[in-house]
This record gives structure tokens, sequence and C-alpha cells, in this order.
């Protein structure tokens, strides 16, 4: 005999309301602890399973909220890894409401005109879109009528999105080298993306906050800017030699040529040279050293992103501010304070 919120009811002493609010209705953060305790406790033993399809109907909600990422590169490759925690973190909040994460690609929001299936049909209840739409996208994102949010997508409003401050990150990063007494500090780019930015050419929008307080930091301080353009080991080991250069900035964690660059100059890693980044994802392990610098808790960034999209759901009629994520640093195994008989 199929078992009805009645008998969970009666089993957690509660009112069939109250058991359909916390099961059903994603309400249960208008109960108690203890309540909700008693009436998820008392589901499990019964082994309750919620009918979606008749609560879909009742609801005119599908309790399914979508992602929207590029998951593939042009050519078929992977993309975008670092939207895994992210997305960990938002599907195990919203799970744990009740709610269930469904993976929209990008290009279904590129479509011009045609409305993709899955929204034209309100399969989602609302859409959590990372970066990457074309304003016209964006623009057609809006009138959707979803509850949005926006995740370090470039698009920056006062409700409704959530970001890493990449200016504040890179200034901190950039001021606590100097405070360590490292005057002489590269940043490091790839050749595409700073002939792109140099040209003014669109590029990621983190790609100019980073540059642009990396530089206004140094010229804070009275110190010059340095860029080592590509990836080539011995044109970055000259460059280091002949600039004298004592700390550098790079985008993540992959050394990339810079252990081959020290090998040639016969440096050591943390020692004459500190290496710092500017993302380290703050809860999976890298192999090698532990690059040191700034965090960034994708994870917990997805549960906070979770939080908006239910409290949007909840109460459609008030705004959600938006949030911009701080700064977080680590020393981590490539940072050191500057040697006293370094040259500056």
């Amino acid at each position: 005999m199929a078992i009805v919120l009645k008998d969970i009811a009666k089993a957690a002493g509660v009112s069939v309301g109250t058991v359909s609010d916390i099961l059903n209705r994603g309400r249960g953060h208008l109960y108690s602890q203890e309540t909700r305790r008693k009436v998820l406790e008392a589901s499990r033993r019964h082994d309750y399973r919620a009918n979606r399809v008749a609560q879909a109907m009742r609801s005119n909600r599908t309790g399914i909220v979508g992602f929207a990422t590029a998951n593939t590169t042009t050519d078929g490759m992977l993309d975008n890894q670092t939207a895994y925690p992210f997305l960990v973190g938002l599907n195990k909040r919203l799970t744990g409401a009740g709610y269930h994460v469904g993976m929209v690609e990008l290009a279904e929001l590129e479509q011009g005109q045609t409305v993709p299936h899955a929204l034209k049909e309100r399969f989602y209840d609302a859409l959590v879109i990372h970066y990457g739409l074309t304003e016209h996208a964006a623009k057609f994102a809006r009138q959707m009528g979803l509850p949005l949010i926006w995740w370090d997508s470039g698009i920056f409003l006062p409700e409704g999105c959530i970001c890493r401050d990449e200016t504040a990150v890179s200034s901190e990063l950039t001021n606590r080298l100097v405070a360590m007494g490292h005057r002489r500090i590269t940043y490091m780019v790839g050749e595409s993306g700073w002939k792109k930015y140099t040209a003014g050419e669109t590029v990621h929008y983190s790609y100019a906050q980073r540059f642009e307080a990396y530089r206004a930091a140094m010229h804070d301080h009275g110190l010059r800017e340095r860029v080592f353009v590509g990836y080539d080991p011995e044109t970055c080991a000259r460059h280091l030699a002949d600039q004298k250069v004592t700390a550098m900035i790079i985008q993540g964690v992959g050394l990339s040529i810079i252990p081959e660059a020290l090998s040639i100059l016969g440096w050591r890693l943390g020692r004459e040279l500190s290496v710092a980044t500017l993302d380290r994802e703050a809860r999976m392990d890298t192999k090698g050293p532990l690059v040191g610098g700034m965090l960034y808790d994708r994870f917990e960034t997805g549960q906070m992103a979770a939080e908006m999209v239910l409290s949007m759901l909840r109460q459609p009629q008030n705004p959600v501010s938006s949030v911009r994520i701080p700064p977080r640093f680590d020393m981590g195994d490539t940072i050191n304070p500057i040697l006293p008989s370094s040259s500056q």
C-alpha cells in the first residue's frame, strides 16, 4: 500500500499541511528545526516517495533549477572545469531543499528568436547563468520571466548577481607581495589573450580587471608594472634575470614553464622567485607544490547562489541583493618574503 502524506503526518505528530510544506513545497524554512527533523525522519522510516508529476501539476513548478554554462569548446573538447565545484555546491544545497539541478547549454540561449524547448515548456523554475552569453542572449534570458542568478557572468547589477571581486583579488595579492618586500613583480599572461587585450578586443572581464588592478597597485607604491608574455622557458628565464624579478603573478595553479625557467637560472621556487596565483580552487587538491595566492571557494559560492535561488522562489516579490565574493589569501608553498640579501 502506497504511503501518503497523511501517514507521515500521523507518524510525525504534525498536520498534513506541515508535511506537505516540508516535503513537497520547499517551505521547510517556515518551521523549526525539530519539526523538520521529525517529518524527515518519518518520511525515511516509511520510505515515502513524492509524486513529482502530481506536485508539478498542483504547484506549477517542476522542482528543477537550470544551470547554464559552456561545457564544450567548438572542437568538441571539454571546457570550463572550474564550474564543477560550483555546480556541486549548488546541487548540494538545492537537493537539501527538495530541488534538482539540470544542465543547460549556453548555446540553447543563443538561438535567436527561437525559444529552447526546455524553457518554452517551463521545465525550469529558475536559471543560474555562468559567463558566456552574448548581450542579445542575456536580454532574451531576462525576458523569460524566470528567476535568474548571474554567476561570474560579467553582468553586475544591484540584484541577482554573485561574483568574485577580481579587482579586489588582484589588488590585495599585489599589495601583499609588496608588503613582503617584493618590488620587481612580473605579471604572466598568454600571448593570444594579451594580443586581444592590448588591441582593445573583447576578453573575459576578469582578464582586464585583474591586470588593471595589478598595474594600479604597483603604481600606488611607486613601482613599475612588468609583463611576461608567452610560454617559452628560455625567454622566461631571460626576463626573470634581466628584470631581477623576485615575484611572479600567474592566473591559475599550473606552473607551466616556470620550473624549467628556474632550472635554467639555478633558482629555487619560493626562494629566489615567489610565484603567486590569482585563482586557486579552495577545495580541490593539486599535484606538486601548493601554489600560494588567492583562493576561490566555488563550492561555497554555489551554495550561496542556491540560497539566492531559494529566496527568489519563496518570496518572488522581494529582490535578492547581489553578492561580491571578497579576496582570501593563502601563502602556500611558493610565496616567501624577500630575502634581505636580494637586490631590489
